[in-house]
């Protein structure tokens, strides 16, 4: 059987793109939840649908998701999502597969840069080449950006591919979860999950409250009667809001959660 050609990193890399709103009278780095259907590729709805998954449980979205309109090939007003940083990862978090690995990675960049940027605009610096020798400068910049993402992101792809076998993990357990949230303190995960309103003491066990119960968590029980915690999809995605959120107990020398999970 002929070998399947897996995409360049250089094609994926075209395929993130981060564009500056103002929203709130700011100006911030947004991906469209249409932008992200085509780049995983997905259909918008379902990308409506996983983005509603997550505006479900608490207010982290509020600052994250922005509720907007498109107008389609049909000149009909279209329901659309602008995400932040924060939204995206939170979102994609779900999508599996080489691509999808990548492609998290790229947009994280994407981020990263047009952040970087915004500061670059707001300390003063040139945004435009004002003649062609700065003009051809630019270009010989952006040529020098260009390559350093892509090496960046061949250092990172076998970090990825770690990450995202974890991920794809269906009997992944609350412990190997949370110890992909670097710095978090994993002995301390399940009281920070009590405070949170996820799980309750009944005697010496901590248990899951109906409502996360086989729709975030699952509950295993082995045959000497011990319980374990199966962390499902919208169960890494709670975490990692309480991670972003900062509401999991790090370690010593982690002051705050850190922006990329699993690199």
């Amino acid at each position: 059987m002929p070998r399947t050609t897996m995409p360049s990193i250089q094609s994926l890399m075209s395929l993130a793109n981060v564009e500056v709103r103002t929203l709130n009278d700011r100006s911030i780095p947004v991906v469209t939840s249409l932008q992200i259907a085509t780049s995983f590729d997905k259909t918008h709805d379902n990308v409506l649908k996983d983005i509603r998954n997550v505006l479900e449980s608490d207010d982290f979205s509020a600052v994250n998701f922005y509720a907007v309109e498109y107008t389609d090939s049909k000149g009909e007003k279209r329901p659309m999502y602008l995400l932040t940083r924060d939204g995206f990862f939170l979102v994609a978090l779900a999508y599996t597969g080489y691509k999808a690995r990548v492609l998290r990675k790229a947009y994280i960049i994407r981020f990263s840069e047009m952040e970087k940027e915004l500061q670059n605009r707001a300390s003063g610096m040139p945004a435009l080449p004002k003649d062609y020798p700065a003009a051809l400068r630019a270009l010989a910049d952006a040529e020098e950006r260009r390559l350093r993402i892509a090496q960046k992101l061949a250092v990172e792809q076998p970090k990825a591919r770690v990450y995202d076998v974890t991920f794809a993990d269906r009997q992944l357990t609350l412990a190997k979860f949370c110890r992909r949230l670097r710095g978090v303190n994993t002995n301390s995960t399940k009281q920070d999950m009590e405070r949170a309103g996820i799980l309750y003491r009944q005697g010496g066990t901590y248990r899951l409250y109906a409502k996360y119960r086989d729709t975030h968590f699952a509950e295993k029980t082995d045959g000497n009667g011990k319980l374990t915690l199966i962390v499902l999809d919208k169960g890494k995605q709670l975490l990692t809001k309480l991670y972003l959120g900062g509401e999991l107990t790090m370690k010593k020398g982690y002051d705050r959660p850190l922006k990329v999970i699993g690199a």
